[in-house]
């Protein structure tokens, strides 16, 4: 991944309010030298959402998902090897809540997801800004993925059961005026499933400490500046879904696998192998898995 941008120096302020809560104050907690950028991770004072300042722009964000960005998940069994377990969850999971129907998964990748909701009865199909993993994923499992964002228009109103979210809300530039969209194309009582992580789980907390402590911005392994444009907490992501008209169903919490080698970070990163462990994964996970449905 390489994105061909000058060096930027990010203000200590680039936003008016914040987009959540309209509150004027934003602060600095972190920052991080990427693509020849200096990014920000900044919060809210009031009610907490995180936000990378300044926002990647749309030439940014489309280098970033482009070219061969999941270049790895499009060789036959790798998808399954790398998110399959995790994939059967999701779909066991929204099958305990969500009678089936039409289904849209945003942000679908190589569209395994898809797959393994059309098995479980769903009429689904996938959403997908990467081209070569749309071709790749509806050639391989046989489900519609077509290659695009979500925008107004796309889909006609009401026409979706479920929407599913897997790690893609974070990466949206505007994701109040996301869950709107959704909103439209969702059947009155939809029901949409959405993923992604804690910024101020135990795991997150820990490594950050370690990163101010030691002066090493790398070792904060929870921000993902500049992909996240956001990060969110369990408070923050619940306020937001009801102000965009949506209650909560269901909520828990997994611990994923690393994403880098440990033997980079040696013995610092024992402490957080206790969250794999069965039962303190669902109560302090970093991953947090939300079921939510439109408020009449």
């Amino acid at each position: 991944m390489s994105i061909q941008v000058g060096r930027q120096l990010s203000p200590r302020l680039l936003l008016n309010s914040c987009p959540l809560c309209g509150a004027s104050r934003t602060r600095p907690i972190f920052e991080c030298d990427k693509f020849g950028v200096d990014w920000e991770l900044h919060v809210c004072d009031d009610c907490g959402l995180h936000m990378t300042v300044p926002c990647p722009n749309d030439s940014q964000l489309a280098e970033m998902y482009s070219g061969d960005y999941h270049r790895e998940l499009r060789i036959p069994g790798a998808t399954e090897r790398i998110f399959g377990q995790k994939f059967r969850r999701y779909a066991n999971w929204i099958q305990r809540f969500c009678p089936p129907g039409r289904a849209l998964d945003i942000g679908c990748s190589t569209g395994l997801l898809v797959r393994m909701l059309r098995d479980r009865g769903f009429d689904a199909e996938g959403l997908e800004m990467n081209s070569s993993s749309a071709a790749w994923g509806a050639e391989q499992y046989g489900v519609k993925v077509k290659n695009a964002t979500l925008r107004d228009g796309l889909f006609e109103e009401s026409s979706f059961q479920l929407v599913v979210m897997a790690d893609v809300l974070e990466h949206t530039v505007t994701p109040l005026m996301y869950l709107g969209m959704v909103r439209r194309i969702l059947r009155p009582g939809g029901y949409m499933f959405v993923s992604f992580p804690d910024v101020a789980s135990l795991e997150s907390r820990y490594w950050l400490c370690l990163s101010r402590m030691t002066g090493k911005a790398w070792l904060w392994r929870n921000s993902h500046i500049p992909g996240h444009i956001w990060e969110f907490t369990r408070s923050v992501a619940e306020r937001m879904f009801r102000q965009a008209g949506f209650e909560v169903i269901a909520f828990r919490r997994s611990q994923p696998e690393p994403e880098v080698d440990l033997s980079l970070v040696g013995l610092l990163a024992l402490p957080t192998q206790l969250l794999r462990m069965p039962g303190i994964n669902r109560l302090c996970g970093t991953q947090m898995e939300f079921l939510i449905r439109l408020v009449d």
